[in-house]
């Protein structure tokens, strides 16, 4: 049976010249390998990968300690599969490959020179196994040039079919003139063509071909040189020898003995040969990297994207957050204080926003009868622990301010609430110090004024939100009225908008989640439209946002979809000055509207346990942005400058999270893309790989793997924690040209690479 590959060490045919039928990839193992070419000579050292591609005359000059593994694909197994393999020339250099593919190419050469020479019982499996993963890694990621025997204008295929004829007519007599009617040319013409293409004459090429016949003959056979010429074509053994002699610079008899006495010595010294193949697992082993992470393959092409790097003075804008934590009794609890300072270093934190304080937030005690002059305690004490929390760590406290309509009620809530500004104000030492954000819902215009009043007697940083239900008409109409009012002096305006209000989950529809995804954007447009501000006058606030989610207690947290959220970010950038969150899960469901699920109302930045959800990271990467935008697609950024960049994919696809299922398919869902980069400064870059997706800073799907119908203990939890974080790959990268970067993108998910040039003395 014709063999479809071959895997060879130091092949046997020493310093002579040949031409490569397929595809041939050697990786050295030691020392240095020195490669003449039709037109180069190149030198390789000691793990390196390089290719000879098909047709090309090679003659591998070796040192006397020089080992390394030839790994040759024929022509037949390769049209299998690539079907213009014969088209292209395959370029494999490590400067202009990403370092996991060139290493993958290594590792993946090292494991089938270990299994082929241990040969265990399935050897040849795993061997056919890793042949199409390497096949996919050379199709997909290899650039490619035309081969210098096929013509681009008129897709000639000539030199193919006269190639072809000539390796399945060798043994019979070839002339100039049958080739030439075959394909059309004349004797002339047809000369000057094969030698401009392969670099020989047709002559020359046919002996090349029967040579390497007859080099096989000899070593394997006992037949006599005439025997052996006649059977490859020649028409006596004096040709033969001539064109032997000119290629090899020996006779075939001189060769045969040589090659022979060389067979014999491995034959009788078993133990010889024993070592030797010991010497070559010991260097294999050095570059079989278990670590190394695989590249999964899928069935579909990549999308190409060709990216030139341009300044047109377009930037991003970096978010305020507010992150909503229900009362002021959540900074009591050192977990929940903790949680707000690593969102203030990681996202940014503007201010905490709580509910009412004298409606809904209770943390006010009551007073205790004492006939002390100055009583030890007040109604007030736990508020100072608070205050003292965000006054240490400058951060602004936002109230939400919802007054009674009734005049009975409202006389009462003023009262209450002047007591507690009068102590808040008495209490800090530098009222400039505390910022003080008022989120005022929407009432009549004597109380707004009346509130706003109260607020700047006792603080002078005081900042004034008008707090607007944009989808009530009623209510959109006084907010307008207030805007446009000379009265009042407006600083902010905050909204709600929520995708997850579009849809109904019981429904297969599936229009109703092409409307919910522009939700959020519309309703920036709507504000807009109804309270006639313009984002650039007046700063806007998102508040109680969310994107498409459904109930994570049904859906098992499959619906990854960090992707979304970031689209999100980045169609409202420029127009939403401060997005809110909620800190956690927690606080979250003991302040949520009992009719609404929690998920569904709002995003949480923690769940139970101090586990990030995927909104944390997301956020996070944002923060990470460069200002300055390159270039920008539907599903790309790239920011920075020409020598430090990042590039930042993202997918956001919007589908029934209810209808989510657990999903094993993974390796197959994922889209590939190729970006290819201009206009980027030439050099050596490290390279900094960030990926966020359903198996990396999922925490729900790892909570799933480690949970119990007992819980978790104190240091799974901690384990579940600290495991579900993005991914970060690291490596270099030398840029001489158009840098060309591979990725896979899962659903949903997002990954920024970061670019930095090395400077060099």
């Amino acid at each position: 049976m014709k063999k479809f590959y071959e895997i060879e060490f130091n092949e046997q045919f020493g310093n002579d010249t040949r031409m490569n039928e397929g595809l041939r990839i050697v990786l050295v193992l030691n020392s240095t390998l020195k490669v003449w070419g039709h037109k180069s000579i190149k030198v390789y050292q000691k793990g390196d990968v390089f290719i000879i591609n098909h047709r090309e005359q090679f003659r591998m000059i070796e040192n006397k300690d020089t080992l390394y593994m030839s790994l040759h694909l024929s022509r037949d197994y390769l049209k299998q599969y690539i079907n213009d393999f014969t088209d292209k020339k395959f370029i494999l250099k490590k400067h202009i490959l990403q370092d996991v593919i060139y290493q993958q190419i290594i590792n993946s050469l090292a494991m089938m020179g270990v299994v082929y020479i241990r040969k265990g019982r399935f050897y040849r499996l795993y061997i056919e196994q890793q042949l199409i993963d390497l096949l996919f890694i050379i199709v997909k990621y290899l650039p490619t040039r035309q081969n210098e025997g096929v013509d681009n204008s008129t897709k000639d295929h000539r030199l193919e079919s006269i190639c072809d004829y000539i390796d399945n007519h060798y043994t019979e007599s070839i002339t100039l003139s049958e080739i030439a009617k075959m394909v059309g040319l004349s004797n002339a013409y047809l000369s000057r063509y094969f030698t401009r293409h392969m670099g020989v004459g047709i002559n020359h090429y046919v002996n090349q071909v029967r040579i390497e016949h007859c080099k096989r003959d000899l070593i394997h056979t006992n037949d006599t040189i005439t025997q052996i010429a006649f059977k490859n074509g020649f028409t006596n053994s004096n040709m033969l020898i001539k064109y032997f002699k000119e290629d090899m610079h020996m006779t075939p008899t001189v060769f045969r003995e040589k090659y022979r006495k060389l067979k014999k010595i491995e034959l009788l010294e078993n133990g010889k040969k024993e070592t030797t193949y010991q010497h070559y697992l010991y260097y294999l082993s050095m570059f079989v990297n278990q670590n190394i992470k695989k590249i999964v393959q899928s069935p579909e092409a990549q999308k190409v994207w060709d990216v030139s790097l341009r300044n047109d003075n377009k930037y991003l804008k970096h978010y305020n957050h507010v992150i909503q934590i229900g009362d002021l009794e959540a900074l009591l609890v050192q977990r929940f204080r903790t949680q707000l300072l690593e969102v203030k270093a990681c996202l940014g934190l503007n201010h905490i926003l709580i509910k009412d304080p004298i409606r809904v937030g209770k943390i006010i005690n009551d007073r205790v009868e004492s006939d002390e002059l100055i009583p030890n305690t007040h109604p007030y004490m736990k508020i100072d622990e608070c205050l003292n929390f965000l006054l240490a760590h400058q951060i602004g406290l936002g109230i939400e301010i919802e007054p009674p309509k009734s005049n009975k009620q409202f006389n009462n809530y003023y009262k209450e609430l002047s007591y507690l500004l009068e102590h808040m104000h008495n209490t800090v030492i530098n009222n400039n110090v505390l910022h003080i954000i008022i989120y005022m819902k929407v009432a009549d215009s004597h109380l707004f004024q009346k509130m706003c009043t109260l607020f700047k007697h006792y603080f002078e940083k005081v900042t004034i939100v008008l707090n607007v239900n944009i989808d009530d008409p009623m209510e959109s109409s006084k907010a307008k009225a207030i805007l446009n009012s000379n009265v009042y002096h407006i600083d902010r305006v905050a909204f709600c908008a929520n995708q997850n209000d579009m849809i109904n989950f019981n429904s297969l529809e599936s229009k109703q989640y092409d409307i919910a995804k522009n939700h959020i954007t519309l309703q920036v447009n709507k504000m807009m439209k109804l309270l006639e501000v313009d984002t650039q006058d007046i700063p806007c606030i998102l508040l109680n946002w969310n994107t498409l989610t459904g109930d994570t207690n049904l859906t098992n947290g499959e619906y990854f979809r960090a992707g979304i959220i970031f689209e999100q970010l980045i169609e409202i950038n420029n127009r939403i000055d401060t997005v809110g969150y909620w800190l956690n899960y927690e606080i979250h469901q003991r302040f949520n509207h009992k009719n609404t699920s929690t998920q569904l109302s709002g995003i949480d930045l923690y769940h139970q346990f101090d586990g990030k959800r995927p909104a944390f990271f997301t956020s996070m990467f944002f923060k990470k942005l460069f200002r300055c935008i390159l270039y920008m697609n539907d599903n790309c950024m790239v920011l920075g400058d020409y020598h430090h960049f990042q590039i930042v994919v993202w997918d956001a696809e919007h589908y029934n999270p209810h209808f989510t299922l657990n999903d094993y398919t993974g390796s197959l869902n994922h889209k590939e893309y190729q970006i290819n980069i201009t206009h980027a400064k030439q050099g050596t870059y490290k390279v900094k790989h960030l990926t966020l997706d359903k198996n990396h800073g999922a925490l729900y799907k790892v909570w799933q793997q480690y949970n119990t119908q007992y819980g978790m203990d104190e240091e799974t939890v901690d384990y579940v924690n600290r495991i579900s974080y993005p991914k970060l790959d690291i490596s270099e990268v030398e840029v001489k040209g158009v840098l060309t970067y591979h990725l896979k993108l899962l659903t949903n998910a997002i990954q920024m690479i970061e670019f930095r040039r090395y400077i060099k003395s």
